[in-house]
């Protein structure tokens, strides 16, 4: 993703089928979701994105979009100031719209990912396809029917 509004897009994209499959209700202000969003920048031109930071839980996709619309800016500036961005892990100020430092993560196996055995490969869920075709996929793979909230 190269933007804010594509990351708010993918996340409204999923939260619908979360909804749409009875996953979760998500509601983010009781908890039931949280997003963490990784971000980096590339000089113009560059192949390779520059040294990641990671924003953890984020409680709203309006908090999303603000706080990945500052750490962009946070990493522009740091990196046309001369200076570097440090791999770690921060927080959104909704109140200050800054992040904060909350630990570092020196090195790439602090950025644990476990895969979830137990779920069914279904392809992959992305913004700007037909939605109807993708919960349609999503309940073959977990034969659920075409009536939310029941399974077939």
């Amino acid at each position: 993703m190269r933007s804010s509004a594509e990351a708010y897009a993918y996340l409204t994209e999923i939260k619908q089928v979360m909804q749409y499959l009875n996953v979760s209700t998500c509601d983010m202000e009781k908890g039931h979701l949280r997003c963490d969003a990784n971000v980096s920048v590339r000089l113009r031109g560059a192949e390779k994105l520059g040294t990641k930071a990671e924003v953890k839980n984020l409680n709203s996709f309006k908090f999303l979009r603000l706080a990945l619309d500052h750490e962009i800016a946070r990493h522009v500036a740091l990196i046309e100031s001369g200076g570097r961005v440090v791999q770690e892990t921060r927080l959104y100020n909704p109140d200050t719209d800054e992040t904060i430092s909350m630990r570092s993560k020196e090195h790439a196996h602090d950025y644990r990912y476990f895969p979830e055995p137990t779920w069914c490969r279904c392809g992959s869920v992305m913004p700007g396809r037909n939605g109807s075709a993708r919960r349609c996929r999503s309940c073959r793979c977990h034969a659920v029917s075409a009536s939310p909230g029941t399974t077939g």
